[in-house]
């Protein structure tokens, strides 16, 4: 038997951003590393484009997203020199190392393969299998992710390809900058194991206060929005139902921008699924007590985005404008239970500090 898989969950809920879902599937395999990711992907921001993310990818915050995983993650840049990309991917994964590289999936998914359809896209390598010359990676199908296999034979024209469409392109500086804070086209990740701490409940805290002191944010020049945690509703309910209800929909934004803004808003459900998570795993492993009503109130706020999000999907598709009324009741409601929700959570965290100093 020669094949060979590293370490991974393939059970992270947290599946919108490929990058996002790579690193925490070898992060979450390791149990003891829970307290990390407990503390981190709470908040929530929307750019000018109403696209949501957790953490700033861009250059007007150009060191966020690269800070979040250095305390579990050890990152190395991939330099070939006389090594093949094959032979740099196979020396990684032999010495333990996840390998995450920048492919053209038309060499390898058979529906661009069918359509010769160029498609540049991280691809996170997790295990190999020397008899029958496959490499293995993580792949999202029908939002469920699962090990799939690249022959060797694939990877050296997959990985160079997609280098010269970058380097052709018209954005190639914006290219080279994003694929630098995400770890691409060429890196290795190891997870420091050595991790050894409980979760740091004031660093929850503060970031709970910070989302329900959420703003909106104005560049210079007046071009730029940006919303913050709890004012993330208004960017949809306010300021992108003023654009929907006075402009055609397919005038005004481009269809990778609709795809984005969708993707953004079940992005909403992916957090509050996280919510629900983080305040069970601090009832139930850290003892803190909260109010008896504060789980039901979560899923009732999941159900209120869940519809109002569905509701967001339907007017793209239907383009009626009294699905935006509907789905914006649902959002402000969701506003308004959200707010209590992590003023009652913020609360009973402060009250375990006060309770535990000196214990």
């Amino acid at each position: 038997m020669t094949r060979y898989i590293l370490p991974v969950n393939l059970d992270v809920d947290m599946n919108i951003n490929c990058f996002d879902y790579y690193k925490l599937s070898m992060i979450l395999s390791n149990k003891e590393l829970i307290p990390w990711y407990i503390e981190r992907f709470i908040g929530l921001q929307v750019d000018q484009h109403f696209e949501c993310s957790y953490y700033e990818l861009g250059s007007s915050s150009p060191t966020e997203y690269e800070f979040v995983f250095d305390e579990v993650l050890s990152t190395t840049r991939i330099i070939l020199g006389k090594d093949t990309i094959l032979d740099a991917t196979l020396k990684a994964l032999k010495e333990k190392k996840y390998v995450l590289l920048t492919l053209n999936q038309k060499y390898f998914r058979e529906y661009h393969k069918l359509r010769n359809l160029d498609s540049v896209h991280g691809t996170m390598f997790v295990g190999y299998d020397e008899e029958s010359e496959l490499l293995y990676f993580l792949e999202n199908v029908d939002n469920k992710w699962s090990l799939e296999s690249l022959n060797f034979s694939d990877l050296e024209q997959s990985f160079h390809s997609s280098l010269e469409i970058i380097l052709k392109d018209d954005y190639v500086d914006s290219w080279l900058l994003f694929l630098s804070r995400v770890g691409e086209p060429a890196s290795t990740f190891e997870v420091k194991n050595n991790f050894n701490r409980q979760v740091r409940l004031n660093i929850i805290y503060d970031t709970l206060i910070h989302y329900l002191n959420g703003v909106e944010n104005i560049s210079r020049d007046s071009r730029f929005y940006r919303w913050n945690g709890i004012a993330i509703y208004k960017a949809f309910y306010q300021n992108l139902t003023e654009i929907l209800m006075n402009n055609d929909l397919h005038e005004y934004f481009k269809p990778f921008r609709i795809h984005n803004i969708e993707k953004g808003m079940r992005r909403l459900l992916e957090n509050k699924r996280g919510l629900i998570y983080r305040a069970n795993y601090l009832v139930e492993s850290l003892s803190i007590e909260c109010d008896e009503t504060l789980l039901k109130d979560l899923r009732d706020l999941y159900s209120l985005l869940e519809t109002g999000v569905a509701l967001y999907s339907k007017f793209f598709r239907k383009q009626d404008k009294k699905i935006i009324e509907r789905a914006n009741v649902n959002l402000k409601r969701a506003e308004e239970l959200e707010c209590i929700i992590l003023s009652q959570l913020s609360n009973s965290i402060l009250n375990h500090i006060k309770l535990n100093i000196g214990h």
